[in-house]
């Protein structure tokens, strides 16, 4: 199995349960690690054939700044759930980091994969 990724896309949006979370965006970097065959377009050289991972990290971008989710793993959830809509990503994993989220560390990050 192939893996097509988008790598610490950086995106601004609201996300936290504190009340100054709701009002203020917070930066977001979400990696996305998609599973699929990429044979039929290493064969055809065709993007029809394969994963658009630019028409997935628009998705995934619109999907963090309108879903106004409270939990980062909220977010991952419905991330995954809009990948494997596309017959052609057999799992995904989603990968969330929160730098805001803890003083004294870099970030807080969820990994949560699907098949």
């Amino acid at each position: 199995m192939d893996t097509i990724s988008i790598d610490r896309l950086k995106v601004s949006c609201i996300i936290g349960c504190n009340p100054e979370e709701r009002v203020q965006e917070q930066n977001l970097f979400i990696t996305v690690d998609m599973q699929t065959d990429t044979r039929p377009a290493g064969l055809t050289d065709d993007l029809a054939e394969t994963v658009n991972y630019s028409s997935v990290a628009k998705a995934v971008a619109a999907i963090a700044v309108n879903g106004k989710f409270k939990l980062i793993e909220a977010l991952a959830h419905n991330i995954a759930e809009h990948c494997l809509n596309d017959k052609r990503i057999n799992s995904v994993t989603v990968t969330i980091e929160k730098p805001a989220a803890i003083k004294l560390a870099d970030a807080a990050v969820i990994k949560i994969t699907r098949p």
